[in-house]
């Protein structure tokens, strides 16, 4: 399980504008795709719309985004917003399929999906650092759990 750099209840309000804004466009998709049976096409355009499409196809376990007018902040949320800082943090991980990143796509969804998950979520940050807005990259702001990258993990003894 990753660790989680905001605590379970977690308020909207206590967040910065970039991350309210984020917040409030992946509430906007995942409402109107409830009233709709599809995302309306100018709610969350480019890299988030392929990404929760993404989510909503292939996820391997229920995710939680909230209703627009939640006062907390879904844990899945929270680990979206927590992705796309440490990628524009430069925080992406290395080798490929072992940061940050990677922990958040291992997640949510199946080995298949992880690496496009993991791209999306680069071009999304990008996409947002583009239009000005940037996602702090927390690791003790509202919880005493810290989130931290300790690299990949420890090899498998391969025997011949």
């Amino acid at each position: 399980m990753t660790k989680r750099p905001y605590g379970p209840d977690t308020r909207v309000a206590r967040l910065d504008d970039g991350e309210r804004r984020l917040v409030a466009e992946m509430r906007a998709w995942i409402a109107g795709r409830q009233a709709a049976g599809t995302p309306p096409s100018d709610t969350a355009p480019g890299a988030l719309d392929r990404l929760l499409r993404l989510l909503s196809a292939t996820a391997a376990r229920p995710i939680d985004m909230r209703i627009p007018a939640s006062p907390t902040l879904g844990a899945d949320e929270a680990l979206l917003l927590h992705a796309v800082a440490c990628a524009q943090h430069g925080h992406s991980g290395a080798p490929a399929g072992h940061g940050p990143i990677a922990c958040v796509a291992r997640e949510w969804l199946p080995a298949i999906a992880r690496p496009l998950a993991e791209r999306t979520i680069v071009e999304l940050a990008r996409a947002l650092g583009a239009a000005g807005i940037r996602i702090p990259l927390r690791a003790d702001a509202f919880s005493s759990t810290r989130t931290e990258y300790a690299g990949p993990p420890d090899p498998v003894p391969v025997r011949h």
